[in-house]
């Protein structure tokens, strides 16, 4: 996978755009939609997640996302995203989520992020999300067509050297 390619582009958004390649309406309203780094009509707040997050296939799930403010970001690498990584891979190096991301502007801001389960809609993962202490958060119901599965690496991926692919991206080293 080349570095282009180990992301997308993210973004809550109104109506499905039509120049996505992927997207899934939203409980309650609005959509969640992504675009490749190709797409030029991707919109201006969108940010970089790992690309394995998207799957135009995937089933429903559920996330807690978590949004910094605009004009709001932590360095990709500041002491409080690292320990908010490291809850996360608290559970004996392996994550408790089926899908889960940073949410990049660029290659080393930090504006979010998101994790949640696949087709189970009983679990809360506000409750568990590690970022949920360092940004705005809520829950959001996805429907079918966007969610991916991330397998998760044990082990530190939020060092400078990675900062151009967001977490959980397991470069090797």
């Amino acid at each position: 996978m080349s570095h282009r390619d180990d992301h997308a582009w993210l973004a809550l958004v109104d109506l499905r755009p039509k120049d996505c390649f992927a997207a899934a309406p939203l409980r309650g309203g609005g959509w969640l939609a992504a675009w490749t780094d190709a797409s030029e009509c991707r919109p201006d707040d969108a940010a970089k997640v790992d690309r394995r997050a998207i799957d135009p296939a995937g089933p429903a799930g559920v996330l807690a996302w978590t949004r910094a403010h605009d004009g709001v970001f932590l360095p990709f690498d500041d002491v409080m995203v690292t320990g908010a990584l490291r809850r996360a891979q608290a559970d004996t190096g392996r994550s408790p989520y089926d899908v889960a991301s940073r949410l990049l502007i660029g290659d080393s801001r930090c504006v979010g992020a998101f994790c949640g389960w696949l087709g189970d809609a009983s679990r809360d993962p506000l409750c568990s999300s590690p970022f949920a202490t360092l940004f705005p958060s809520r829950r959001l119901h996805v429907g079918p067509g966007l969610l991916g599965r991330v397998p998760f690496r044990a082990g530190p991926s939020g060092q400078r050297y990675g900062s151009a692919a967001p977490w959980p991206w397991d470069l090797a080293w």
